[in-house]
């Protein structure tokens, strides 16, 4: 047994290098395509098949983006938001990919080069209410990483800059039409750091992975995620659920 053991790990470190050696996947939605890198196998796997995993949430954000328009990706993980949003805005727009851990930013400019891209800003940070330098917790799943410390039972920490979107703003004279947050949890505090970009009359459209767990473990209700929107002349126009969290689909008008 302990034999058949040791064949079968490395046949499965072989499988492994050969599916990585095929080095790039197709992903297709609403007629376009993208390329990534399969520099992990947790990507492969992951991407597979054209397994994209928020097609609702994805088909949603990529109808609120027009020609020439300004996006950002909060908590962009590997650039899919950013990479299919970059076909929308065409030369005269810009995408901005805000990632903080530092091998997805790698493979965020992995997948701008394949994909021949020249209309996407990556920045190495996250967004909150206010600006410093901090710490962000990651998960063994690559997908997880936070800056709340209640998702996580260990204490592996990356330091990262952090910054709020409305520095960001003064500092790029960047106002954003369209924007998607996935942060695990850290939803609230994006927003609450933005506001000055909430309440321009620009900015029309926003996506909100909403991590309702995260949220009870810091005493947030959801509701004051709402309440904070529809000061801003926001509506929830569209509810989408995926496992223990739920996506709105936030509009103007």
């Amino acid at each position: 047994m302990i034999k058949e053991s040791k064949i079968y790990k490395t046949a499965r470190a072989l499988k492994y290098k050969a599916i990585l050696f095929r080095k790039t996947l197709e992903l297709r939605i609403q007629q376009l395509s993208i390329t990534i890198a399969a520099s992990k196998y947790s990507i492969y796997k992951r991407y597979k098949n054209n397994n994209i995993g928020e097609t609702e949430q994805l088909d949603w954000f990529l109808d609120k983006i027009n020609g020439g328009d300004v996006v950002w990706d909060v908590g962009s993980y590997i650039g899919i938001y950013a990479l299919f949003a970059s076909r929308l805005v065409g030369i005269d727009g810009r995408v901005t990919a805000f990632e903080p851990i530092r091998d997805n930013v790698c493979q965020i400019e992995k997948n701008i080069k394949h994909n021949n891209i020249e209309n996407i800003i990556v920045e190495p940070c996250a967004l909150s209410d206010k600006s410093y330098d901090g710490a962000m917790y990651t998960s063994e799943k690559e997908t997880m990483h936070s800056l709340i410390t209640s998702n996580h039972n260990n204490n592996n920490m990356q330091g990262v800059k952090i910054i709020s979107g409305n520095e960001y703003k003064i500092q790029t004279n960047q106002i954003p039409n369209v924007v998607k947050i996935d942060v695990e949890g850290a939803e609230l505090n994006v927003l609450i750091g933005m506001s000055s970009i909430l309440n321009n009359p620009e900015c029309r459209a926003v996506l909100i992975e909403v991590h309702l767990k995260q949220l009870h473990s810091q005493g947030i209700d959801p509701n004051q995620i709402e309440k904070l929107m529809s000061s801003s002349g926001f509506s929830i126009s569209h509810k989408m659920k995926r496992g223990s969290e739920i996506h709105w689909g936030c509009e103007k008008g």
